[in-house]
């Protein structure tokens, strides 16, 4: 809780009130049509950056059918990572499952890190921090998957 000499709200650094107003109104100018084409395109846009290579960052539910997902239009991902280290040296359906750091030296300057971790204890940042940390060069949220299935994806992020 502030005291009376903090203010309530933190400003980030290099943003200001009038750069965030300026974006907020850009944003809601922007046509539905060009909004429903990004959602359509995003996942291939990213992937297309690193040659469709992928790694999914969290092994968990969001993850196997993120790589389930991705099969499904012939994309086979690299490998899946996970912070749980019991995981780590196991397959999921085929599919490499390695520690962060492993992924990263293997594959982080040239593959696409989606990171499919939803759980109510989860920090997307802390997973970017740590991923760039480690040298990935390209990381994604899960967003662009739930774009391109919304069948899949979407029903289960309203809890």
């Amino acid at each position: 809780m502030p005291t009376s000499n903090e203010p309530a709200v933190r400003a980030t650094p290099g943003c200001s009130a009038s750069r965030l107003e300026s974006e907020l109104l850009e944003i809601l100018q922007e046509p539905i049509s060009s909004v429903k084409e990004r959602e359509r395109t995003e996942l291939d846009r990213l992937l297309a950056g690193t040659n469709n290579r992928c790694v999914l960052f969290g092994a968990g539910s969001l993850g196997r059918s993120a790589s389930d997902a991705l099969k499904n239009i012939g994309i086979q991902p690299l490998a899946m990572s996970d912070n749980n280290r019991t995981l780590r040296g196991t397959t999921v359906d085929g599919t490499p499952l390695l520690s962060p750091v492993e992924a990263a030296e293997r594959f982080g300057k040239d593959a696409l890190f989606i990171i499919t971790i939803r759980n109510e204890f989860h920090w997307y940042r802390k997973t970017l921090e740590q991923l760039s940390s480690l040298g990935c060069r390209h990381i994604a949220s899960s967003l662009s998957l739930s774009w391109r299935f919304p069948k899949t994806f979407l029903p289960f992020l309203l809890y």
